[in-house]
């Protein structure tokens, strides 16, 4: 261009902090009348190419992107300087490296104008005596552009697109030069692995120095966004639903199969929104849920991330990205493992994840998700954050675990679960003060089926709840049964196992007093047993729920103790009257220096709160002698009897009854009975 026959200099001065812009662009338009000044504000890499066509000359601050400060560096634009208020060496080392000339507005006169001077000539050199450079620029721009990212987004079906839109810009730019019109704008949305992008195209005419047509052109993209078939937004997160996912899986595929390329399925599951959402209201965990969908969003933009279920999430992951699935999958683990106040309740929210990657020999759209969820079936079978990629043989577990969920729902619908008995005894008289219920399942098929195989199960899927439920009524019940029939254990108690959920459900002490009022068991009868991690993952909630349990008047049992957190500083806190030790401890007393010690650290523990101790697993009475040295209460093991069956234990306590109907003497026919 030309300004009062001389050939003018446009730069583009970008910015963050615009009174020093301000100042740059008057030093350099006092400086000469030749320099044609514009500022922008934080440009991305597209506003930059949008731009460059028409630009001599960039001035970038010194934290520019590499990407902006790439695209200035284009044959339309032959000089890009760095600008800073002061000199900076580290700066001058990065100019070099970029092999940019690094300048300081503090003197333009001779770093500036010296390249301005370089950009003329370069210029003149590529364009001699071409006045309509605008315009070609402009024109070959907005083809170029328009193909560059339909290229990039979309998929291989749209070269046909891209050459319509090619023509159709075409005719545009002959009209706008042609004045016929001014302007001209056009949207097309792509469409690629499920997810859509719309580009905007426009051009605007605008005169020249000596009154020509000449075009200016802008692409803007808009935001990617997952294409979700109607009705299948979630309404609580917004997020597409499994059938859009499905969706985007099948051009996943199609991807694959056409360019021999993967592509990776990320199925996440919440823990503990049942245990919030059951101790802080569902509100609370309704936020966790949104949050989540945020922090997704934030770590994988542009990506198809969808809600499966409640508390289950899945991100299809592209297959060219630079960082392996496993690495994605871990960095969104960790951005989910964050600590957040939601209602003014701090939660700390974690996931697990199942990883399955696809290729074009994958059988079918919905094997990938399938075999992610089984993937993430087993990530669940751990505590903590875990992400596990689906194999081979995970499939053979995951349909156990199916068959496993699917005869547990029948033996609860059908009364299969069944409680037995297992005698607690007291080490210094050697008799029986109360007995603990824990719970078994005769398969029909497999024989008894281990509590450690179904009760993780029914934690899983919810029947924790009725099954616990059952339990605690029954065991109640059981006890007042045999003080009335076989006349023993009147000053005995029965026992009770919680499982975390149970502790952190809103009915809990509703069901207790429920189990206690229906059977007519004093509350002192009754003891409840909880995990150190169950009382303590939550621990002011566990502390509540526990005081309340505890102001109707039962006990409060800390089990397996020593294996789980072991905090002093909650079990100063927690409302309990005993502990259980381990019977991992147990077995190796008297043989195991190191065990010993830690046993007689527990019951000196115990003693010093004012705790009641029992040992579990006891089988010699090597063991009972040593036990009863380290100032341990009571036990139970196989040396004192097995669990049995109600009717079992009804014969044999009734056989052992004392004259005042006070506890038996453990032993005899309660320890040779086996299942």
């Amino acid at each position: 261009m030309t300004t009062q026959g001389h050939e003018s200099i446009c730069v583009l001065v970008v910015h963050h902090d615009e009174p020093a812009a301000v100042q740059l662009a008057q030093m350099l338009r006092a400086e000469s009348p030749r320099f044609v000044v514009t500022m922008a504000s934080r440009l991305d890499a597209d506003e930059a190419f949008a731009l460059s066509g028409s630009v001599d000359v960039a001035l970038l601050p010194p934290d520019a992107d590499l990407g902006l400060m790439r695209v200035f560096q284009g044959e339309d634009t032959p000089c890009a300087l760095l600008w800073t208020e002061q000199p900076d060496p580290a700066l001058e080392r990065l100019a070099a490296r970029l092999q940019l000339d690094g300048t300081s507005p503090v003197a333009p006169r001779s770093a500036v104008e010296a390249a301005l001077a370089r950009a003329l000539a370069q210029r003149a050199r590529t364009h001699p005596g071409d006045t309509s450079r605008d315009t070609e620029v402009s024109a070959r721009w907005l083809w170029d552009g328009v193909t560059r990212h339909i290229r990039l987004d979309a998929h291989a079906s749209l070269p046909v697109v891209r050459e319509r839109l090619r023509a159709l810009l075409a005719r545009d730019v002959d009209a706008v030069l042609a004045r016929e019109v001014a302007s001209f704008h056009h949207e097309h949305e792509i469409v690629a692995d499920g997810l859509s992008t719309t580009i905007r195209i426009q051009g605007t005419r605008r005169l020249g120095p000596r009154g020509e047509a000449m075009l200016r052109g802008m692409i803007t993209v808009v935001p990617t966004h997952a294409v979700v078939r109607r009705g299948d937004a979630d309404p609580l997160t917004g997020l597409p639903g499994r059938a859009s996912f499905l969706d985007a899986l099948e051009v996943a595929q199609e991807r694959a199969r056409r360019g021999g390329r993967t592509y990776a399925v990320l199925c996440l599951d919440l823990d503990n929104l049942r245990a919030i959402n059951e101790g802080f209201g569902h509100h609370v965990g309704d936020r966790l849920l949104r949050w989540t969908t945020e922090r997704l969003l934030e770590v994988v933009p542009d990506r198809m991330v969808a809600r499966l279920g409640n508390d289950e999430f899945a991100v299809l992951l592209p297959a060219d990205s630079a960082e392996p699935p496993e690495v994605q999958g871990k960095i969104i683990l960790g951005a989910l493992s964050q600590a957040v106040s939601l209602d003014d309740h701090l939660v700390y929210p974690s996931a697990k994840a199942g990883l399955a990657v696809a290729d074009a020999e994958t059988p079918d759209v919905d094997a990938p998700l399938r075999d992610a969820q089984s993937a993430l079936a087993q990530a669940k079978m751990t505590s903590g954050s875990r992400l596990v990629r689906f194999n081979g043989a995970l499939r053979a577990q995951h349909l156990a675990l199916l068959q496993l969920d699917r005869d547990l729902r029948h033996a609860v619908a059908t009364d299969q679960l069944r409680l037995h008995y297992q005698p607690i005894v007291g080490l210094v008289d050697g008799r029986v003060q109360g007995l603990e219920a824990l719970l078994r399942w005769p398969h029909p098929d497999r024989g008894w089926v281990s509590p450690s195989e179904f009760v993780p199960q029914a934690e899983r899927n919810g029947l924790i709840h009725p099954i616990g439920e059952t339990v605690l009524t029954r065991a109640c019940a059981m006890l007042v049964r045999l003080r009335a029939g076989a006349g023993v254990l009147r000053e005995g108690y029965v026992s009770v196992n919680l499982a975390a959920p149970q502790v952190y459900q809103r009915d809990l002490v509703a069901q207790v007093r429920a189990a206690l009022s229906s059977s007519g068991l004093p509350a002192s009868a009754l003891r409840l047993e909880l995990t150190e991690s169950a009382a303590m993952a939550e621990g002011e909630r566990a502390v509540e729920v526990l005081s309340q349990l505890r102001e109707l008047g039962v006990r409060l049992v800390i089990d397996d103790f020593g294996t789980g957190y072991s905090s002093l500083h909650y079990l100063a806190r927690l409302p309990v009257d005993e502990l259980k030790i381990d019977k991992s401890f147990v077995r190796g007393i008297g043989t195991d220096d190191r065990k010993t010690r830690v046993v007689s650290t527990i019951a000196d523990l115990a003693s010093s709160l004012e705790l009641r101790v029992v040992a579990e697993g006891v089988e010699t009475q090597a063991q009972v002698e040593v036990l009863r040295q380290l100032g341990v209460d009571a036990a139970q093991g196989f040396l004192f009897g097995r669990a049995q069956a109600e009717e079992d234990l009804f014969a044999d306590l009734a056989a052992l009854t004392g004259s005042d109907g006070s506890a038996p003497t453990a032993g005899g026919a309660t320890a040779s009975r086996s299942h």
